[in-house]
């Protein structure tokens, strides 16, 4: 990734619940496919070729997601 020489912008983020979804919310939209599911870690760890890093968190795919890693984003970007 190159750093960003950009003009720097002013952005204040502010939390939107309308656009929050929760645990059951997630299950339903993936059991009935109603969503599209993105799955924002990295290949390796969505593929489950890696271990996830953090303690206690088992490795495994929510059903009928798509992996797109957040590092992808960042680089399509900048």
């Amino acid at each position: 990734m190159t750093n960003y020489d950009g003009e720097i912008g002013d952005f204040s983020a502010n939390l939107q619940p309308k656009f929050m979804q929760f645990f059951d919310d997630v299950k339903t939209a993936s059991a009935n496919k109603t969503h599209t599911i993105i799955d924002a870690r990295s290949a390796g760890r969505f593929n489950c070729e890696v271990p996830e890093p953090r303690e206690g968190l088992r490795m495994g795919t929510i059903p009928n997601s798509v992996n797109l890693p957040f590092t992808d984003l960042l680089t399509m970007v900048f």
